[in-house]
């Protein structure tokens, strides 16, 4: 989901994935400081990887802007940090 909305938006497209138990961006992708990001997942269930990779981004001097979804499977939306943080789900 995150390529194709990448694609639409004509900006890069990285990823983060879990190594060794921590969140961590992948095959030599990285953040330039200063970066809006838009945090995209498939499915939200407890927020737990999208928390932690919204953490990394942080970490990396970078902004994000908003998380989507397409499916958020919690009754109410997940908290993200900073509370500022737009949360995008379509069901």
């Amino acid at each position: 989901m995150g390529y194709e909305m990448a694609r639409q938006l004509h900006v890069p497209n990285i990823f983060a994935e879990r190594e060794n138990g921590v969140m961590t961006f992948r095959r030599g992708f990285s953040l330039p400081k200063g970066a809006n990001v838009i945090v995209v997942e498939d499915v939200v269930t407890t927020g737990g990887s999208v928390k932690e990779v919204v953490k990394l981004v942080q970490e990396s001097g970078s902004t994000v802007s908003a998380v989507a979804s397409i499916v958020d499977r919690q009754i109410f939306l997940c908290n993200f940090e900073p509370n500022d943080v737009t949360q995008h789900n379509f069901f």
